[in-house]
């Protein structure tokens, strides 16, 4: 199964500096696929953890805190928006003024914050956490600088490790990995259409198709007597009030008359 690895406080205010590019031409084996300068990389390879992390920490020239996670569970993350229900980013002069993030955790936390959860405060928040799930803690900061102290508090709050990336980065590595398990040589994409072979799901498949053909006309008996109340009670006065010369008119002729 793919992962994917966050690094920890890589190229972050001059400190740790590396070349994630570089460090994914390093780990080719893999097919390690590197986004953006901060150590977020996507491998396709069914690599186990533990091997996976050693490979990366040789690779680096100071120690860091590596989270690795199951493309599965950032596929689920991502399937759902789960900002929906915020309100919506508005564009100020230098950009959005608010940004959507999700911080990896090492590892689940023990235990969990009562949710939505405001800092510093419900009235004047900088930071808003509306969601835990697995390993990835959802939330909004504003775009000041006093918003990321707040970032850094998510640790202590939580007692585990974390690095966070945009929600941008996060929906972009669900692409790639989307397009990676539907490709014809992955595993899924094979077991996919061994299972569309089935018999089953062919029986299933044609009683759906037989019952789309029949959607049409079900929608249309469904509705014949609407429309036959709106021909006696709108159409029918009208044609005969208005007709002087009493030689009938079509229906649509007097839909235009009545918007003329």
């Amino acid at each position: 199964m793919p992962s994917v690895v966050f690094l920890r406080a890589v190229n972050v205010g001059g400190t740790n500096r590396c070349q994630p590019a570089l460090i994914a031409k390093e780990l080719a084996q893999f097919g390690v696929v590197n986004i953006g300068a901060v150590g977020t990389f996507v491998v396709p390879k069914d690599v186990s953890e533990s091997t996976l992390r050693a490979a990366i920490a040789k690779k680096l020239p100071f120690k860091c805190e590596i989270m690795i996670c199951p493309a599965r569970d950032v596929i689920k993350l991502t399937s759902k928006d789960p900002f929906s229900h915020e309100p919506p980013v508005r564009l100020g002069p230098s950009g959005p003024d608010i940004t959507r993030f999700v911080s990896v955790l090492h590892k689940r936390p023990r235990a969990l914050p009562a949710l939505p959860l405001n800092l510093p405060s419900d009235d004047d928040w900088l930071l808003k956490i509306i969601a835990i799930q697995d390993q990835f803690v959802l939330g909004l900061y504003r775009r000041e600088m006093k918003a990321i102290s707040y970032l850094g508090k998510i640790e202590k709050l939580l007692g585990v490790a974390a690095t966070t990336r945009n929600w941008n980065t996060i929906e972009k590595v669900a692409k790639i990995l989307q397009s990676w398990l539907l490709a014809p040589s992955s595993l899924l994409y094979k077991e996919s259409l061994l299972l569309w072979r089935h018999p089953i799901t062919k029986r299933v498949g044609m009683i759906r198709h037989q019952a789309a053909q029949l959607e049409p006309a079900a929608v249309l008996l469904r509705h014949l007597p609407d429309v036959i109340r709106f021909i006696l009670r709108e159409i029918i006065p009208r044609v005969v009030t208005r007709d002087r010369d009493k030689s009938p008119r079509r229906p649509f002729q007097v839909l235009e008359d009545d918007v003329a």
